[in-house]
């Protein structure tokens, strides 16, 4: 039978429609899982098949699952340097995380768009907003780089203007810095409506 109010679903109510979007969210998590696990397995390996500092010379593996205690096992002579070194060298490289912080938040964007486009109830459309919200939070958690001295606001023209902790994050080129000197009149952060001629108190 038709539901006669559709409505946005949980994804496991089986007459949810998945968007693209959705499906995708869903891949890359899997994925995720399974690089997750995988690693896990190469710390596992690495713990157990590590030998100690002096020993390491043998170029020969030696494995803790075969034995109860052997003097060359880094992991039964707690050679602490041995398998840290080895778990180190199986952990992938840093990321950066302002970038992968910034794809994510372009990603969100790009769906609530296409959800704010496509909408055709009201719950579609809160949808779309809290696509936006989750993308607005992510980008709040990307690293800000130090306010440079004598900066005390910023603004993209016009009447709108941020202090120092509302100013976009990340910075859009559009944003200038400005000092006290910029602002002969005062200025009100647009924002949080902060003066933003007072110095923050620590």
């Amino acid at each position: 039978m038709t539901d006669p109010t559709p409505r946005a679903r949980c994804g496991n109510d089986p007459r949810a429609h998945w968007t693209p979007g959705d499906r995708q969210a869903v891949e890359a998590f899997r994925a995720y899982l399974a690089d997750r696990a995988a690693l896990r397995d190469r710390i596992v390996e690495a713990l157990l098949t590590t030998r100690r500092t002096d020993y390491a010379d043998l170029n020969v593996k030696d494995d803790h699952r075969n034995h109860r205690y052997d003097a060359r096992c880094a992991l039964c002579a707690y050679d602490v340097d041995a398998l840290a070194s080895a778990v180190l060298a199986v952990l992938p490289p840093i990321v950066d995380q302002a970038a992968l912080l910034t794809e994510v938040a372009d990603r969100l964007d790009t769906e609530r768009a296409r959800r704010v486009k496509a909408a055709w109830s009201p719950d579609e459309a809160t949808a779309a907003r809290e696509w936006g919200t989750a993308a607005s939070f992510v980008r709040s958690l990307i690293p800000q780089p130090p306010t440079p001295d004598g900066v005390v606001a910023y603004s993209p023209g016009g009447r709108t203007l941020r202090c120092t902790r509302c100013r976009p994050n990340p910075l859009g080129s559009e944003w200038q810095a400005l000092t006290a000197e910029d602002l002969e009149h005062g200025g009100i952060c647009t924002a949080c409506g902060t003066d933003v001629l007072i110095r923050e108190q620590p």
